[in-house]
């Protein structure tokens, strides 16, 4: 299940105990709201009451938690983080929107190709490795010969299964090369099976 329909999931289920006013039922959902999203959300219990034991002059004291107000509290907090996430879906849908080649056409039966610029991707690639400071010169220059590889392989008018076959080696060389190297290399070889 999807992080978003997960977290409607849960607002959902909040929305049906507040709408009763179980008590019990808050108690118990306030704990799974907490185990689910406590490493999602900052600082997810500030705020909740809870049931305060306390030893003095060997008396106990306590106060109730009031679960029903807790879980008013938490829904709030989840549509918040909802609305976080649906907002990064929303930007990463929009970049790649912007990546996509759009096909129009006209009455004439002329047929109009806009692409990226993918000289400019490669390019930014071979910036972001030459801008990193952790690798070495030899590092360098052969991440920037991969590139160059895929670059070649992307302009070439070769099949999607020749292409992949020229991209499994540099698939295969990234394994042992780590992340950083893979985020920027992955999308490219992902472009170059794209394009035909």
């Amino acid at each position: 299940m999807e992080q978003i329909e997960f977290t409607e999931d849960f607002i959902s289920k909040i929305e049906d105990i507040l709408k009763y006013k179980n008590e019990e039922k808050a108690r118990k959902m306030q704990s799974k709201v907490i185990a689910a999203f406590q490493n999602d959300i900052s600082k997810l219990d500030q705020g909740l009451s809870y049931n305060i034991r306390n030893i003095n002059n060997r008396n106990f004291y306590s106060s109730s938690a009031n679960y029903i107000d807790n879980l008013e509290l938490l829904k709030c907090k989840l549509e918040s983080y909802l609305a976080k996430l649906k907002s990064e879906k929303n930007k990463t849908i929009s970049v790649k929107k912007n990546e996509t080649t759009f096909n129009i056409n006209n009455t004439n039966n002329n047929t109009n190709n806009n692409t990226i610029d993918m000289k400019f991707v490669f390019d930014e690639a071979r910036k972001t490795i030459d801008e990193n400071e952790s690798l070495e010169d030899h590092q360098i220059e052969e991440i920037k010969d991969k590139i160059t590889e895929l670059e070649t392989i992307f302009n070439s008018e070769d099949s999607k299964k020749d292409k992949w076959s020229k991209c499994r080696e540099i698939h295969l060389w990234i394994a042992n090369k780590g992340v950083f190297i893979a985020t920027i290399i992955v999308p490219l070889i992902a472009k170059c099976l794209q394009n035909k």
